[in-house]
């Protein structure tokens, strides 16, 4: 009987040390859930942060091609302003030699008039 009450004490003993391995496991796979829980938070944090930066860079694509089509548009202005202006150019050059050509023949319309005596 003391060799079944030795067997008792030393089971009750390893039972008792066998629970308090189940709690440190206990213990451990809380703290493992918990970092699980975290990783999972921190995910969907940076899920989340991608896809602003996702809708920010098709804002800006948008801008961007905004800024292209006005960049364009303005260019083609630029250049049709500047064949204007060589066309106005080149008629103000045009009416500058009719000038100079009208007042060389006034010049002589001038000369052949003062020939001319009119005697009253």
């Amino acid at each position: 009987m003391a060799e079944a009450a030795g067997f008792t004490v030393e089971g009750n003993r390893r039972a008792s040390e066998g629970l308090e391995v189940v709690r440190e496991a206990d213990g451990s796979f809380a703290r493992i859930e918990d970092a699980v829980t975290e990783v999972a938070e921190q995910l969907a944090e940076m899920a989340r942060r991608t896809e602003e930066l996702s809708a920010l860079s098709r804002e800006t694509a948008t801008a961007m091609n905004a800024i292209r089509e006005v960049t364009e548009q303005t260019a083609a202005g630029a250049r049709d302003v500047a064949a204007r202006t060589e066309e106005q150019h080149a008629a103000a050059r045009e009416m500058i030699a009719a000038a100079a050509m009208l007042s060389r023949e006034a010049e002589l319309l001038r000369a052949g008039i003062a020939r001319f005596r009119i005697d009253g």
